[in-house]
């Protein structure tokens, strides 16, 4: 099981940072499989 921090992204702060932060839970998600 995978420790999602989606509480620790604010919305609105900065859009490449949350697109970065769903590509690094993506690429964990596909490691941890």
């Amino acid at each position: 099981m995978f420790q999602l921090s989606v509480q620790d992204i604010h919305p609105g702060e900065k859009a490449g940072d949350k697109e970065e932060a769903i590509r690094q839970v993506a690429a964990g998600a596909g490691a941890g499989r």
